[in-house]
């Protein structure tokens, strides 16, 4: 493993950057865009800034939505990351669902709805809960007792009490 053969926070976190500016180089298909994020997401395992962390994860999160694919390999980082930091990975995810649920599409007198603002908020939440199903299978175990109360208490009941039609999913 470079990273810790390198052994240096510095390089490290300049790593992270330059994958993350790497993304942009990428065409939106590309599984190499997909590798890279997977990439970044083991490297911040070795990263012990929690701001480069939270930074990272919201640039990676955004590149996701932006692309319209790739869910996956956005969720496998996640998951990677919360191998070693599972409360900032719980923390990021929680301010962008509240992002997004502060973003409800707008009714216009009950007539008009905006679809493309609510087929977003559907892709947001998606990728939030895929990033908390890998989060918890990649969590240390010790952390998860605490983390799975957060993610069933903040993000699972919440999407439940949400459906149309709950009496479906009980």
């Amino acid at each position: 493993d470079s990273v810790t053969q390198v052994g240096s926070e510095v390089w490290t976190g300049e790593l992270v950057t330059a994958l993350v500016e790497q993304l942009s180089m990428y065409s939106s298909e590309s599984r190499e865009k997909s590798f890279c994020v997977v990439v970044t997401g083991q490297v911040l395992t070795k990263v012990t800034n929690k701001q480069l962390v939270m930074d990272t994860l919201s640039s990676l999160f955004l590149v996701t939505l932006e692309r319209r694919q790739g869910e996956e390999a956005c969720a496998q980082a996640f998951g990677l990351c919360a191998s070693t930091h599972l409360g900032l990975v719980l923390a990021k995810l929680e301010i962008l669902l509240n992002n997004q649920a502060s973003k409800r599409s707008t009714i216009f007198f009950g007539l008009l709805r905006d679809k493309n603002s609510e087929e977003n908020q559907a892709k947001v939440l998606s990728l939030v809960l895929q990033c908390v199903g890998q989060a918890a299978v990649s969590a240390q175990p010790e952390e998860l007792g605490e983390g799975s109360v957060a993610m069933v208490g903040k993000f699972l009941s919440p999407c439940l009490s949400d459906c149309k039609d709950s009496s479906l999913v009980r």
